[in-house]
């Protein structure tokens, strides 16, 4: 009997919480979407500050393209960039976020590229901000390229991590054309002598 208290005892309480949980249900779900979309939110405004804080070191890294890069103007890239940015474009009608995650695999491909052409050690294993600085410390990169690549793959994380997220079409090809002249920065190395 005493075992029968006992266990009687130990369930009572999350069998109260579950039958409240039960009658409450579609409290609790309102509840719980209004705290989703509050997180959503904040990442949508979270995702604007930032990107207008990358936009910033890009007048800086490309001073330039400073008219296109806050995607007020249409610029124009060099092949194979030109069909490239179309493409994406055309992936972000259909996912925004698809569309983020592909500018940065370009970034990274440029990256690669610039470092192989240097002879820079490059592997999954090394961080890419690691290779940014050996590029940089080439001098024929200006430093201000290494708030950019950081604020572009800050973007690029945010952007993969928040399912519910969805970047705009503005604040989508604002960041495809940051990524597009972070890849170009990268192809095309200063001319110092």
């Amino acid at each position: 009997m005493e075992h029968l208290i006992k266990l009687v005892e130990t369930l009572a309480w999350p069998a109260a919480a579950i039958w409240l949980s039960y009658i409450f249900r579609s409290e609790i779900r309102k509840l719980l979407g209004r705290v989703s979309a509050l997180k959503y939110k904040d990442i949508e405004a979270k995702f604007e500050k930032e990107l207008t804080a990358a936009e910033e070191e890009a007048k800086k890294a490309i001073p330039e393209k400073a008219k296109f890069i806050s995607g007020d103007e249409e610029s124009v890239y060099p092949a194979p960039y030109d069909s490239r940015y179309e493409q994406l474009l055309r992936i972000a009608d259909e996912s925004p976020r698809a569309a983020l995650l592909e500018a940065w695999i370009e970034v990274e491909s440029s990256l690669s590229e610039a470092a192989e052409k240097f002879n820079i050690y490059n592997s999954r294993r090394v961080p890419p901000r690691k290779v940014v600085i050996e590029l940089i410390n080439t001098g024929k990169y200006a430093k201000t390229i290494l708030p950019l690549f950081e604020d572009l793959r800050g973007l690029r994380n945010e952007a993969a991590h928040a399912p519910q997220f969805v970047p705009s079409k503005r604040q989508t090809r604002r960041y495809l054309q940051m990524a597009i002249e972070m890849a170009l920065t990268f192809q095309n190395p200063l001319n110092i002598n």
